[in-house]
């Protein structure tokens, strides 16, 4: 169904521009994702986006060691000591749990925020390229190429574009740059816990 409403969109959107089109050469499409991910620049905004995650995620890993630690003792104690004991633990551990799951939640949400901005960032500045590409090259309109259900790859100008950014945008100093398996993903961070499925 997705599919479909795509070429529909694809084919209505060609209709309606080849209208006022003076020739096939003005339209085009490009993947921007590959540009992002393949890019000098874009390379260098997921790799600092990565290592930020990835710092993040170790503090965070390293505090559920500790809260998992508490639960397996407690399981291992629950039935030698007093109610009063193991209900005390079990409500720290509730706390523990609550501060872990607040703290988690406020560190993705920033995450996120920079994440966005940084691409936001990032678009801001591939976007004039694309912009002058086209004005000199006469293309009246550019589609993102996960749109376009079949095209002539004649009219795909991701490779010129991406030549272009990487002129555009170069880096003196020598950075390690990392491959992503996921466009425009990033690490999965540790999962926040409930403290409700503890079996107590």
């Amino acid at each position: 169904m997705l599919i479909l409403k795509n070429f529909i969109l694809s084919v209505l959107l060609i209709l309606v521009v080849s209208t006022n089109a003076e020739s096939k050469n003005e339209i085009f499409f490009i993947d921007i994702e590959f540009i992002i991910n393949n890019s000098t620049i874009g390379k260098r905004t997921l790799d600092e986006l990565s290592k930020k995650n990835i710092e993040q995620n170790k503090i965070l890993l390293k505090k559920k060691k500790i809260i998992e630690d508490n639960d397996n003792e407690i399981k291992k104690v629950k039935n030698v000591i007093s109610e009063k004991d193991l209900k005390d633990k079990i409500n720290l551990l509730k706390k523990q749990i609550s501060e872990f799951n607040k703290e988690k939640s406020i560190i993705d949400q920033n995450f996120t925020n920079e994440k966005n901005q940084k691409l936001d960032d990032l678009f801001k500045k591939i976007n004039p390229v694309i912009s002058k590409y086209m004005e000199a090259n006469s293309i009246a309109i550019v589609f993102k190429k996960k749109y376009i259900y079949l095209g002539d790859i004649n009219y795909d100008i991701t490779t010129k574009v991406l030549e272009i950014v990487n002129k555009e945008f170069k880096w003196n100093d020598k950075y390690p740059y990392k491959k992503w398996n996921n466009q425009l993903a990033a690490p999965q961070r540790a999962n926040a816990f409930n403290w409700w499925t503890l079996w107590y």
